[in-house]
């Protein structure tokens, strides 16, 4: 699918699904997907299991792990399943798993009242407003929150991992000299280079008439536009 796209663009965050089919294909569909820089899911990967379980989504795994080989050092969201084929990699949960585990845990009074300050405790900026959410919850609610670790659900907590690629931007930034990139440098003498040749005259301050193999078009400078059209 889009596993260059990955590799090469995305931030090494991984979110791991399945979605069992019906009809002639009662096999699990498991999909591998990302986010771009506009939030938008780009699916790297999918595959067929026999089953929803253990077995089947290692087996997606290990072929997920053979696509991007070694080396990498990538996150992953689940349904609250621990991977064994990535034992080093940081595994997230997603908070929806995790709410629908506090309602398997039989807290169902707790599963309607608490809903809207679970999601403002979950997507915390600080830790300071993710601890002052966290008091306000029940009992319960925090007992069994805790013993999942908030390193696996909260947005505070989130590992750096996610801002590596902001890191390596200043990092490359701060080794350029020029105001432009190499490429945007090499792009404009390449123009420059093409349009030695060309040949202009004034219509007025802002306009201009250029001449150029044997052609000739009208260019306004204020309002950028050009009569050829390019």
């Amino acid at each position: 699918m889009q596993l260059h796209a990955f590799i090469g663009c995305l931030l090494y965050v991984i979110f791991v699904g399945s979605v069992c089919l019906r009809g002639d294909y009662l096999n699990t569909m498991f999909v591998a997907v990302s986010m771009d820089g506009n939030n938008q899911t780009i699916t790297i990967t999918f595959g067929l299991g026999v089953e929803n379980n253990v077995h089947s989504c290692t087996w997606f795994l290990m072929r997920l792990k053979e696509a991007l080989r070694e080396g990498r050092e990538i996150s992953f969201i689940t349904n609250m399943n621990e991977s064994l084929v990535f034992p080093y990699s940081y595994h997230g949960y997603t908070c929806k798993s995790v709410y629908m585990y506090i309602y398997a845990h039989e807290l169902v009074e707790t599963y309607i009242t608490m809903e809207p300050l679970f999601w403002i405790t979950s997507k915390s900026y600080t830790t300071s407003d993710f601890e002052q959410n966290f008091h306000r919850l029940t009992h319960d609610a925090r007992e069994v929150l805790t013993n999942i670790g908030n390193v696996k659900w909260v947005r505070s907590y989130f590992l750096n991992i996610r801002w590596n690629i902001f890191v390596e931007r200043n990092f490359i930034r701060g080794r350029l000299t020029n105001v432009l990139t190499l490429y945007v440098e090499m792009v404009l003498l390449r123009r420059m280079q093409k349009s030695i040749r060309w040949q202009t005259t004034n219509i007025t301050s802002d306009i201009l008439r250029v001449f150029y193999f044997y052609k000739n078009c009208v260019v306004d400078v204020n309002r950028r536009t050009y009569s050829c059209g390019k």
